[in-house]
């Protein structure tokens, strides 16, 4: 099928591991591009750079940042970082 080019057709998906086998996960979330996307939207260098109306586009950018709050704040433990000391 056109979903499995490249892959051979020996190779197996491995299934996700058991919960029982305390398996710990780490998830980075990378939000550079994101984060210099918004910077354009609230600043207005994006609707100079195209020609929109920076008004409209800075409007966007703000309900993005409470979206990107919002999920951090309730599923990435936001609020718990904001304790934590660590530099990096």
């Amino acid at each position: 099928s056109k979903n499995n080019r490249g892959r051979s057709k020996t190779q197996q998906q491995q299934a996700s591991p058991d919960p029982d086998n305390q398996v710990e996960r780490i998830f980075v979330w990378d939000l550079d591009e994101t984060i210099i996307i918004l910077h354009s939207l609230l600043t207005g260098t994006y609707a100079q750079r195209y020609q929109k109306d920076a008004q409209t586009a800075m409007s966007l950018g703000l309900r993005i940042e409470e979206i990107i709050f919002n999920l951090a704040d309730a599923h990435l433990f936001f609020n718990d970082l904001e304790e934590c000391d660590q530099v990096h």
